[in-house]
């Protein structure tokens, strides 16, 4: 819950946009339900990206949180998301070597 003391927020919002404004934005401050969704697009796009690497991550959160099989599975996904992407490498030029 937000308490805006003498239209604080709006002090702020006007101070943003004159210090914090990109190119072409009149203010920083952005739609809470377009961020949302924004938020939502992105992890969907991680876990797709994670299940390309063998990690399920629905299936690791649908686990107890401190059961010893999810902890497992979090160990295993972290060893598959660290390791070195042969993909990466073939994607390198040969003169970087």
């Amino acid at each position: 819950m937000i308490v805006d003391y003498a239209n604080v927020f709006a002090s702020l919002e006007k101070a943003l946009a004159i210090y914090g404004a990109g190119r072409g934005v009149a203010t920083p401050v952005r739609d809470k339900s377009q961020l949302i969704d924004e938020l939502r697009k992105v992890l969907d796009e991680a876990v797709a990206f994670c299940l390309t690497c063998r990690v399920n991550v629905p299936s690791i959160e649908e686990l107890p949180s401190r059961s010893f099989e999810r902890l497992k599975l979090l160990g295993e996904a972290v060893e598959k998301l660290i390791s070195p992407d042969p993909r990466a490498r073939s994607s390198w030029p040969t003169s970087a070597w």
